[in-house]
């Protein structure tokens, strides 16, 4: 008859395995969580006045990062400025850069906005500004690293990094489970169709994230996402590099373990190519993530071990569930040998686990404050929580059939096969539902390594500013300047009819001005993006202060007027 997990393991070990590794995190010293790079400092620094204009500037910031393709533009007193170069990163200080300027610049005041990618693959942005001459001048409180990002762009980003780490689990944690617990298992049609929807998963979300992340570190949304330019920077960098690795093992090791799984005299091979995998594809994940900012190889290999226990946990309960199929049942002994044997994989992995998910967590947040007072610190309460539910279904669901299995006979008519099948009934019900916790937890992950760590402050959500201005003609202009705050921003306007639809106006165009500090008219590029709709390209914003926008709007070819509102900028 089938027992399943007879042999039990021995939690107070586990518990006192956890309680010491508890102890060795909370009693080492608490280092300040990173998350996305800072600007720490520049020269000259942000609110300067000069004599005389400089040849280069420099920033410097907290951590190692990637430069984008025109990700740092100057501007001044009549507009954008050119740059003689390229802007680069210090060879000799890696977190450094240095960004030429022309060699006569006139007297005004003039604005750095930049935009670059910090190590753990986030884009941060922010502006800073000097002046030469006998000007006015004040600091921009945008200076340091504001984060943004478009939301659907982050809903699909999010929802491919879940499809790659369920890949992860399947093919990874499931070639485990073939090879440790279930080697009769690569002859089951299920099994290697399970094994081919990982294959796929895996591959699509690899050659999925690279552009996501160029438009994600662009600035941009889901329309841009194929721009080549965008993907070209992205495959320069460490992150490109390590999804690209793991592009290159799903298709090159998986393909060969889907072949080898159908060739009965290759199970060796079979089960070389498994552990190589297992043990390559989550070292692809450490690029593109906070470990990636991480110095030290503790951190690596921290986090490595993390996602190779994640992979072999989860990856194991779907890898049960068809153990326990009604198609095509395996016999009681051999699905009593997988549970034990399974057993083992499970208790290991729950202890790594939870050992270097306390690291990993005591690094990210640095404080016990810091997991309700940041999102980085509730997500990551919520990622324990169902590890925790998880860990207990499965311990509770188990034991009960374990009661129920070894009770006495059962009672007149109730032979050992019904038992048996009464047992496996349980069983799936069970893994079921530590399937859905599962699914769960990578859910929550997706979202938590996209996430800045809880110690260090989000960045303050940026104002929009609106209005509405009435046509002469009867229909209406609504501008919209997101976010209104100094450096990038962007201008919509949306021309419409009285009755509300989209008029489609033969041109309009924009000026902003600033009086207060004497700056303008600066001319606002204007793009057409459907009937009536108009937007920004390449709008910055030098100060912060009581804007004059100025609207032109041509709704014929003999009819032109301009209108004229206040739009506040932070």
């Amino acid at each position: 008859m089938f027992h399943p997990s007879r042999r039990r393991p021995s939690w107070p070990a586990v518990v006192l395995v956890l309680m010491t590794a508890l102890g060795a995190v909370l009693g080492a010293p608490a280092q300040t969580a990173r998350a996305h790079a800072q600007l720490l400092s520049s020269d000259p620094v942000n609110g300067a006045r000069l004599a005389e204009a400089p040849a280069e500037i420099t920033m410097r910031f907290s951590e190692g990062l990637t430069l984008l393709t025109d990700g740092i533009r100057l501007l001044g007193p009549e507009g954008p400025v050119k740059l003689p170069g390229k802007p680069r990163v210090d060879p000799a200080v890696a977190q450094q850069v240095i960004v030429p300027l022309p060699a006569e610049l006139g007297h005004g005041v003039y604005t750095v906005a930049w935009r670059v990618v910090s190590a753990d693959s986030h884009p941060i942005h922010g502006a800073l500004v000097f002046g030469v001459g006998d000007v006015e001048v004040g600091q921009l409180p945008a200076a340091g690293a504001l984060t943004d990002t478009d939301t659907a762009l982050s809903t699909v980003f999010a929802a491919f990094r879940w499809l790659g780490y369920a890949g992860l689990g399947l093919l990874g944690g499931g070639a485990l489970f073939l090879v440790v617990c279930w080697p009769a298992g690569w002859a089951r049609p299920r099994v290697r169709r399970t094994l081919a929807v990982a294959f796929a998963a895996s591959l699509v979300s690899a050659l999925t994230l690279v552009p996501l992340q160029g438009s994600y570190a662009a600035g941009r949304g889901l329309g841009q996402t194929l721009d080549t330019g965008q993907i070209s920077d992205v495959l320069g960098t460490t992150y490109g590099l390590s999804v690209l690795a793991r592009a290159v093992l799903v298709l090159i090791g998986g393909g060969l373990l889907l072949a080898l799984s159908r060739a009965p005299g290759s199970r060796l091979l079979g089960a070389a190519t498994a552990l190589t995998l297992l043990a390559a594809l989550p070292a692809t994940w450490i690029g593109t993530g906070h470990a990636n900012a991480e110095a030290g190889t503790v951190s690596v290999a921290v986090g490595i071990g993390h996602v190779t226990a994640m992979a072999s946990w989860l990856g194991g309960l779907v890898f049960l569930l068809l153990v326990l199929g009604r198609a095509a049942p395996v016999p009681a002994a051999e699905a009593d040998t997988v549970f034990r044997r399974f057993s083992l994989i499970a208790t290991l992995s729950v202890v790594v686990l939870a050992v270097t998910g306390l690291h990993r967590a005591w690094q990210g947040v640095g404080t016990v404050e810091a997991l309700t007072g940041s999102r980085y610190g509730v997500l990551l309460v919520l990622k324990l929580a169902a590890v925790s539910a998880l860990v207990w279904a499965g311990s509770v669901s188990r034991s009960v059939v374990r009661r129920r299995v070894r009770a006495a006979p059962g009672g007149p008519g109730r032979t050992e096969r019904q038992r048996d099948a009464s047992a496996r009934r349980q069983l799936r019900l069970s893994l079921r539902v530590e399937a859905v916790f599962a699914v769960g937890v990578l859910a929550v992950t997706a979202v938590l390594v996209a996430t800045p760590p809880g110690a260090r402050p989000e960045a303050a959500q940026p104002t929009v500013r609106k209005a509405t201005l009435e046509l002469t003609k009867g229909g209406r202009a609504m501008l919209t300047l997101d976010p209104a705050r100094t450096g990038t921003s962007s201008l919509t306007v949306a021309v419409r009819t009285k009755d509300g639809t989209a008029w489609d106006v033969p041109e309009v165009s924009a000026t902003l001005t600033l009086p207060e500090a004497g700056l303008g008219p600066l001319q606002v590029k204007l793009a057409k993006k459907g009937p009536g709709r108009y937007a920004s390209t390449g709008l910055l914003l030098p100060r912060a202060g009581e804007w004059t926008l100025r609207l032109s709007v041509r709704s014929s070819d003999i009819d032109m007027e301009t209108l004229k509102t206040e739009l506040p900028v932070d």
